[in-house]
């Protein structure tokens, strides 16, 4: 998982390498940055309600094109900053600078105990401190009509304890508006929002932290920026081998428990509740559950210390699971087994679907995290928020019931660059779209692709076959230069295609540039034989 770390938690008489009498102080922004945005930069401040600190004077120079730079300095006259939690967005006007990559370097300036400090971006030990990166793109993320790019694991300042915590949903929802996205789903641990505010190790009856939580949310949604946050929870849960995984929930309106991994009680570890419980939980309540990162069970010391395990494929089999969450921040070889596993079980003839997102904890354009807790630290670039998302498809207007409805029925395309979808026809006319069935003898499929120069050109178009009971092909393989030629946007029809039976479509999309690759998968859409299908238009959902 991808977080900002907790440095000041330690055992009793325990030791710490990274332990400061300083608050955590952050700078972070978006990775990129949509065109007319200006550059949002989110300044975080915890734990000063421990050590307090005054802040003068903020300083962000930004860098490009190796010669140019722009300073702006925002002045604070000692702001007197003794809270638990305390940020700000200072906004940068981009009218002066033009699209492309560039650097901010953010200088914190202030007093601590009658003190002065200078910080550069962060005041974590052992970290580079190094200027942060973003893209102010040339062009907004690829999009379609209907199709609505969002994030759907993310975690918020609610997610805080002895080794992480991440940013206010306020300023998730900014900086996601800021990289384009539409909608994101605040999805933080139920090991976290049952805690008392500011006592990881304490649980709160009155669950005080999720009612702030589902609070801010319903008021974020009620601003009519057309933008929507779901309210969502990553439930620990027990598996068929009783090991602690993690489900998503979304739409859930009442907190769901799940303390076997939260290290708040050693040595009792065993799960809250099972799979099973957890997901019938969320049918009675009409919320969607997807298994989060089912192939990840964590590092050697979290199975030991934590009970950490994945999901199995009994576990993956249970009523009430949409889908699973296969794609989490990166491209590891997690990613290409939770696809095999998907693969497996659309063969098996399960109807699952496909969702992808960051797991980000904060963390917009830079990862930093524990490596080792109270000894070592790294950062790095991957999970960084909104940069794996999901675009779902909202025929209507954006609405919450829209996009759990979309979640519900697979109409989902994952990606970290490109957008593509496809439709497929039967021969009495009617048609049907990702995460639908259509029955029928013959099918054409009607497949749209889309990239822009910020991820690549399109180079490859990959149409998958799966038949139920036996084994997955590649029905069409496309290449640009041989089959299209458009490098930015391209609408095939393919087919005629005789199907004999039960089966499915799904879709793989590549685009490439010089330094880099980008991929986008799709939801399947069933073919089911029946021969003389009746006319009709779309199929129903």
């Amino acid at each position: 998982m991808a977080l900002y770390a907790e440095v000041h938690y330690k055992f009793r008489l325990g030791f710490s390498l990274l332990r400061t009498d300083f608050p955590e102080i952050i700078a972070d922004l978006p990775w990129r940055i949509d065109p007319g945005q200006n550059i949002p930069l989110l300044c975080l401040v915890k734990d000063a309600d421990r050590y307090p600190v005054l802040l003068d004077e903020i300083v962000a120079t930004v860098r490009w094109g190796g010669k140019n730079q722009l300073s702006r300095s925002f002045t604070l006259r000692g702001e007197s900053i003794n809270g638990h939690f305390w940020h700000r967005i200072l906004e940068i006007p981009r009218r002066q600078i033009p699209p492309g990559p560039v650097e901010v370097d953010v200088l914190f300036l202030g007093r601590r105990r009658g003190r002065h400090f200078r910080f550069h971006n962060d005041n974590y030990r052992r970290l580079s401190h190094a200027p942060l990166k973003t893209m102010l793109a040339t062009d907004p993320l690829p999009n379609m009509p209907g199709w609505h790019p969002g994030d759907p694991h993310v975690h918020s300042s609610f997610t805080e304890d002895q080794v992480e915590f991440g940013a206010p949903p306020e300023a998730t929802v900014q900086m996601a508006r800021a990289m384009g996205l539409s909608w994101t789903a605040i999805t933080d641990h139920s090991y976290d929002l049952d805690d008392r505010p500011g006592d990881p190790l304490s649980q709160d009856p009155q669950l005080e932290k999720w009612h702030q939580l589902t609070e801010i949310i319903s008021k974020l949604n009620n601003r009519k920026e057309n933008f929507v946050t779901l309210l969502g929870e990553e439930v620990s849960c027990g598996n068929a081998r009783n090991k602690n995984v993690h489900l998503l929930t979304f739409g859930v309106p009442t907190f769901i428990p799940g303390s076997g991994d939260s290290a708040e009680r050693w040595l009792h570890t065993e799960p809250s509740l099972k799979i099973e419980q957890v997901l019938e939980i969320i049918g009675a309540s009409g919320g969607v559950a997807y298994a989060a990162h089912p192939q990840e069970s964590g590092s050697a010391l979290e199975k030991i210390l934590l009970r950490r395990g994945s999901w199995t494929m009994k576990d993956c089999i249970l009523p009430g699971l949409s889908g699973l969450q296969i794609w989490n921040g990166r491209r590891n070889p997690e990613l290409q087994r939770g696809l095999d596993r998907w693969v497996r079980l659309l063969l098996q003839g399960k109807r699952l679907y496909n969702i992808g997102g960051s797991d980000a904890h904060g963390n917009f354009s830079r990862f930093r995290q524990l490596r080792l807790p109270f000894v070592a630290m790294r950062e790095s670039t991957e999970q960084i928020f909104g940069q794996v998302r999901t675009y779902l498809y909202c025929s209507r207007e954006l609405s919450q019931e829209n996009l759990l409805r979309a979640l519900r029925q697979g109409q989902a395309v994952v990606t970290d660059g490109p957008l593509a979808i496809f439709q497929v026809q039967n021969e009495q006319g009617q048609r049907a779209i990702l995460g639908q069935s259509i029955a029928g003898e013959e099918f054409t499929a009607q497949i749209c692709a889309k990239s822009s120069l910020e991820f690549g050109t399109l180079e490859r178009i990959d149409l998958h076959w799966g038949i139920i009971g036996g084994r997955e092909r590649r029905l069409r393989s496309l290449r640009r230069g041989r089959d299209f030629s458009d490098p930015g946007q391209v609408s095939l029809p393919e087919g005629p295609f005789k199907i004999r039976q039960s089966s499915y479509f799904r879709l793989e999309l590549e685009t490439a540039s010089a330094a880099r690759t980008w991929h986008a998968l799709t939801n399947p859409i069933w073919l089911n034989f029946r021969p003389g299908a009746k006319r009709g238009g779309e199929c129903p959902g």
